[in-house]
């Protein structure tokens, strides 16, 4: 399934970069923007190594390392719909862009044990491979596939599908913003949404560094390099169309982490926590 995800990891927009490289040249597609892309966008393999080697580090230190209050807050819906439906004996739970399960892991910190997780993420096909080094450290809750439907046959119906920044980093956010809905999951959570006000989608290449990709400093080994990939805003009036056919917003939490500026567009960020209609 690696031709239908080019790119799910969530991406990180580092307030450095935020202030910067105002003007933006803006394109029609995905596929347009990633021909102005070094090392094929979010298929470059030092991202996934990076992002491999900085959760397994996260998971050895979790013990000593205790979870920020901006952290907190984005997880926040994810441990409020958790706490609600904890007498289940197994909350099933879909994790669409989750990279190698650091959501996972944050989240196992923060609840009792006797809730059980079945944790699904759906990755890029490598980025999926390298997450499956760290299941051992799940006791058996945490997996991955490379498509909604393999996630999907193996758990049955989710109880709640989450995803991170991770639409706007996809060839097409609309067919998997549909896939989402589809499930049906009696919670859907979309954080660090990047919407453009309007009808119409855009699409724009983000310069980043290596290193600001996962959580956590550089690997030992690596070096710092420049990274681009295609990166879209797509439109808050039919996001909420679509959200809302099937969902009602129960809450909103405004959140400007996957934003930046985009010449004289008018971009909004938010996340919003949805509960299934009837």
């Amino acid at each position: 399934m690696k031709a239908l995800f080019e790119a799910l990891l969530p991406a990180f927009i580092h307030p450095k970069y935020k202030d910067n490289h105002r003007f933006r040249k803006i394109y029609s597609s995905y596929a347009a923007a990633l021909k102005d892309c070094n090392r094929d966008g979010y298929e470059n393999e030092s991202i996934v190594d990076v992002v491999f080697q900085k959760t397994k580090t996260y998971i050895q230190q979790l013990g000593a390392r205790k979870i920020g209050i901006q952290e907190l807050a984005i997880l926040h819906p994810l441990l409020t719909q958790i706490a609600l439906d904890a007498n289940k004996k197994d909350l099933k739970i879909l994790d669409f862009g989750g990279a190698c399960g650091l959501h996972y892991f944050e989240i196992r910190a923060l609840v009792k044990p006797e809730t059980k997780l079945v944790w699904c993420v759906v990755e890029t096909t490598e980025m999926a491979k390298r997450g499956e080094q760290l299941m051992s450290f799940s006791h058996g809750e945490l997996h991955f596939f490379s498509s909604v439907e393999d996630a999907q046959t193996f758990a049955g119906r989710f109880d709640l599908v989450h995803t991170s920044g991770t639409l706007q980093a996809v060839p097409d956010p609309w067919f998997y913003l549909d896939k989402l809905l589809k499930l049906n999951a009696k919670c859907l959570i979309l954080n660090r949404l990047g919407l453009i006000q309007g009808q119409e989608d855009i699409f724009t290449v983000h310069h980043a560094k290596l290193s600001w990709n996962g959580k956590g400093s550089l690997p030992g080994g690596f070096k710092d390099s420049r990274i681009s990939y295609p990166f879209g805003f797509f439109s808050e009036e039919k996001l909420l169309a679509a959200v809302t056919g099937r969902y009602e917003i129960i809450n909103q939490l405004e959140d400007a982490s996957g934003c930046y500026p985009v010449n004289e567009y008018k971009i909004v960020g938010y996340g919003l926590s949805c509960r299934l209609k009837g």
